[in-house]
C-alpha cells in the first residue's frame, strides 16, 4: 500500500504509475472534501497535456462537472469509511469507465486517494449482448405458445416453459425431473432414442408422434429436437412440442371434402372441365359424354377444337375473362359434327398447384329452340306492348330503335320515343346495354331520373338472342314519379310538424344529441328555450281548430324570422314550441327571449278582429353532466315557474350558474 508521497519517492512512484495502462491519479486529501492533484500516469493524461499541468489542481479545475461529481462522492464516501469504492459512469455516449477509488492511510486517517480509471466499453457490449439473449431465450422459451422441454442428454427433462402445462395438461413441476419416454407410445420410444441420440450429436432433428396428457388423452404433436450447445460442446437439448391435434383434424376434414366434392363432380348432371391455357387437364364424365368424347379423351385437347365458328376465339375461355360466375350462352361442336347451345360459367381454382379455370357446361339446346320460336312468334304479342302502360322499347345492341309502345307519349308526351332512347341508353346507361349484348344477362335499373322532366322511371334491359347471339335488347320502363314522391312527403313528414313546417320532436332530439356531443367534447355550451302560448285556449275556443291552426302557423313564422338557421326550432305539439341555440352566452339568449315576448305580442288579423297573445318562457342551459332530455325537463320547468309567476314572462332554471334574472316582457319591468 502507498504510505506517503513525497518529493524523495515521487519520481519513483509515478514511474512505477506509467508502466499502467489504466489511467492512475494520486489525490491528497484536504480540508472541506477537497482533493487535489499529487501524482498522475501517463495514460490519465488527455492528448498533449503535461504531467505539471495535472499537479497541484483540485479535482473541479480537471474535470467537466458532469464528470468530476461521481469522482467526488466516491471519493468522499472513501474518506468517510476508510475502504475502496468503485463505480461505472458513462463518459461520453456509447462509452463507458469503471474507477476504483483506493484510500492511503496515514497515522490512522486517510491522507491520500488513489483512483484507478479503466475503459470498460467491451465488458458493457458483452453484458449487454448476454442480456439481449437472455431476453430472447426468454420470448423463445417462456413466451413460446408451444411447449418447449429442456432435456439432459439422457432423455430426462431438465426444465419446461409456461405453455407445457397447457400442450400437455401437467403442472411444470410435475414435469421436470422426469423422463420423455413417459409421454410416448410404447411403440415410439425407439424413435425417440434414435432422435435424443441423433440430437446428442449436434444434429437437429423432427418427427411426429403422440403425447400423452394428463388426463390420459393422447394429442398429436410435433416434435422438434434442437441441440443446446456450450462451447462447441452439446450439453443437452431443446425439444418444442407442438399441438397439431386441430392441424391433423382439418386435414382429414379437408381429405374427405375432396373425395366428396370429386364424387359430386363425377356424378353431377352437368359437364364439368377444368382448363389452363385454353388446355383441357379434367373433365367428368358428362362432359365427355355431351362432347361425344370417350371417356378421358378429353384431357389434353384444345378448347378450341369445339368452338364455332372456327375463326372465333374460345368462347368458353371468354367466359372467364369478365366476372368469374357469369352465365354465358354459347354454341360448341360435338365429336359428330352436330352443333349444341351450352350455358357456361365459370370459376379460378388452382388446380394441381397452378392457376387454372373451371367450367360448369349445361346443355341448353331444347330451351333455345323454345326461345326461337317466341321470337319468331313476337309479331303476336305485339297487340299487348301496344296497350301496355309501361314504357316499351325495342332496340339493336348500338342502340337503333326498332320499337317504342305508345305509352312513351302518354306518359312523357310527344316525340318522347326517340328522346327516351337517346338519353336512357346514349347519355346514361350505354355501358349497362352493352353487358346485355356481351354477357346475354338481364340488368334492372332502378329509380332512374330524366334530366329535362320531373319524371322517375325504374328500367328493366333484356337481352333477346338469335342463333346464340344477342340481336336485339328490350326494354321497359316503369313510371315510378307518383311512388318516388310520396317517399319523399313520407320522410319530410316523419321529421317535420306538419301544420307549421318545423321540426318535430324527433328531429328536434335528433338535431340537439349532435349539437350535445360537441359540448361535451369541445367544452361550448348551449341553451333550451320552451315556450307556449298564454291564452291560446281562447283563441282556440273562440275562432275553432282552423283558427287556432293559423294563430299556431303565424307563431311559428314569427319564431322562424327571429331565429333563422342559427338555431334550431320545433314544434312540440299543441302550443308548444322549443328552440336550441348552440354555442350561445347568457347575453345572447337574454336577448332573444326578450325579442321573443315582444315579437310575439304584437297583434294579428283576422277577419276585421284584431288579437295579441304573450307566451312564457322557460330557459335552461347545458351544465356539465347533463344529458339532452335533462336540459329539456329543466327548460320545461322553468316555464311552469314562468306561468306561475303571472306569466308573459321568462325564466331561467334556478340551477344554472349563467342564470340570468327574470325578466317580464317590458324592458323596464324586472324581478
Amino acid at each position: 500500500m502507498l504510505t506517503s508521497l513525497g518529493e524523495d519517492n515521487r519520481e519513483a512512484i509515478v514511474s512505477f504509475l506509467n508502466q499502467m495502462t489504466d489511467a492512475v491519479m494520486v489525490w491528497k486529501v484536504e480540508d472541506h472534501g477537497t482533493f487535489r492533484c499529487d501524482a498522475v500516469n501517463h495514460a490519465a493524461l488527455p492528448a498533449g497535456e503535461s504531467l505539471d499541468a495535472y499537479r497541484g489542481k483540485i479535482m473541479q479545475e480537471l474535470f467537466p462537472h458532469q464528470r468530476a461529481l461521481p469522482l467526488m462522492e466516491a471519493c468522499r464516501q472513501t474518506v468517510r469509511r476508510g475502504v475502496e469504492n468503485r463505480f461505472e459512469q458513462e463518459t461520453e455516449p456509447g462509452r463507458f469507465e469503471e474507477t476504483i477509488v483506493t484510500p492511503v492511510v496515514q497515522e490512522g486517517a486517510v491522507r491520500s486517494l488513489i483512483s484507478v480509471t479503466r475503459d470498460i466499453t467491451e465488458r458493457k457490449k458483452v453484458e449487454e449482448t448476454r442480456r439481449v439473449m437472455e431476453d430472447k431465450y426468454h420470448s423463445l422459451v417462456q413466451m413460446n405458445q408451444d411447449a418447449v422441454l429442456e432435456i439432459y442428454g439422457d432423455g430426462r427433462i431438465a426444465a419446461a416453459n409456461a405453455a407445457a402445462e397447457e400442450v400437455i395438461g401437467y403442472k411444470r413441476e410435475a414435469i421436470e425431473g422426469t423422463s420423455m419416454f413417459r409421454y410416448v407410445p410404447e411403440g415410439d420410444q425407439i424413435r425417440l432414442q434414435t432422435v435424443i441420440a441423433q440430437t446428442a450429436g449436434g444434429s437437429a432433428a423432427e418427427l411426429e408422434m403422440p403425447c400423452l396428457r394428463e388426463d390420459g388423452a393422447w394429442l398429436e404433436g410435433r416434435w422438434k429436437f434442437v441441440p443446446a450447445m456450450l462451447e462447441a460442446e452439446v450439453q443437452g437439448a431443446f425439444v418444442i412440442v407442438k399441438d397439431i391435434t386441430k392441424e391433423k383434424q382439418a386435414a382429414m376434414a379437408v381429405e374427405e371434402k375432396r373425395q366428396l366434392y370429386r364424387h359430386l363432380i363425377d356424378e353431377s348432371p352437368d359437364g364439368m372441365l377444368v382448363h389452363q391455357q385454353g388446355v383441357i387437364r379434367y373433365a367428368n364424365e358428362k362432359a365427355s359424354l355431351m362432347l361425344g368424347q370417350q371417356s378421358g379423351a378429353l384431357k389434353g385437347q384444345p378448347l378450341e377444337t369445339f368452338l364455332v365458328p372456327p375463326e372465333e376465339t374460345d368462347p368458353l375461355a371468354e367466359a372467364a375473362a369478365p366476372g368469374p360466375g357469369m352465365l354465358r350462352e354459347k354454341r360448341v361442336l360435338k365429336a359428330d359434327g352436330q352443333m349444341m347451345y351450352v350455358e357456361v360459367s365459370d370459376a379460378p381454382l388452382l388446380f394441381e398447384g397452378a392457376e387454372a379455370t373451371y367450367l360448369t357446361i349445361r346443355d341448353v339446346t331444347a330451351r333455345k329452340q323454345t326461345e326461337r320460336a317466341l321470337i319468331e312468334s313476337e309479331e303476336r304479342y305485339r297487340l299487348i306492348t301496344e296497350n301496355a302502360r309501361d314504357l316499351i322499347q325495342l332496340l339493336t345492341p348500338n342502340g337503333r330503335i326498332l320499337y317504342a309502345s305508345p305509352s312513351h307519349q302518354r306518359i312523357l308526351g310527344p316525340s318522347s320515343s326517340s328522346d327516351l332512347g337517346r338519353q336512357v341508353l346514349h347519355q346514361h346507361h350505354y355501358e349497362e346495354m352493352l353487358r346485355v349484348c356481351v354477357e346475354t344477362i338481364s340488368l334492372q335499373i332502378e329509380e332512374f331520373q330524366l334530366h329535362d322532366q320531373e319524371r322517375w322511371l325504374s328500367l328493366r334491359f333484356i337481352p333477346i338472342q338469335e342463333s346464340g347471339e344477342v340481336k336485339k335488347v328490350l326494354v321497359i320502363g316503369e313510371d315510378v314519379t307518383t311512388r318516388k314522391e310520396y317517399e319523399h312527403r313520407i320522410h319530410y313528414m316523419a321529421y317535420h310538424d306538419e301544420l307549421t313546417g318545423l321540426l318535430n320532436r324527433t328531429s328536434f332530439m335528433d338535431h340537439m344529441e349532435a349539437v350535445h356531443a360537441k359540448a361535451v367534447t369541445t367544452g361550448a355550451t348551449y341553451a333550451v328555450l320552451f315556450l307556449d302560448c298564454d291564452n291560446f285556449k281562447e283563441i282556440n275556443d273562440e275562432l275553432g281548430h282552423d283558427g287556432g291552426d293559423t294563430f299556431l302557423v303565424t307563431i311559428a313564422g314569427r319564431i322562424s324570422d327571429i331565429f333563422g338557421d342559427t338555431s334550431v326550432t320545433a314544434r312540440m305539439g299543441g302550443d308548444e314550441f322549443t328552440i336550441l341555440m348552440p354555442d350561445t352566452s347568457r347575453e345572447d339568449v337574454e336577448t332573444a327571449a326578450e325579442k321573443l315576448l315582444d315579437t310575439i305580442q304584437a297583434p294579428w288579423h283576422r277577419g276585421e278582429k284584431t288579437y295579441s297573445v304573450s307566451i312564457s318562457i322557460g330557459i335552461a342551459f347545458f351544465q356539465h353532466g347533463d344529458e339532452p332530455k335533462e336540459v329539456v325537463k329543466k327548460a320545461d320547468w322553468a316555464l311552469y315557474e314562468a306561468k306561475e309567476r303571472g306569466r308573459n314572462r321568462f325564466v331561467q332554471y334556478p340551477g344554472d350558474s349563467t342564470a340570468p334574472a327574470e325578466r317580464l316582457s317590458s324592458g323596464n319591468n324586472k324581478v
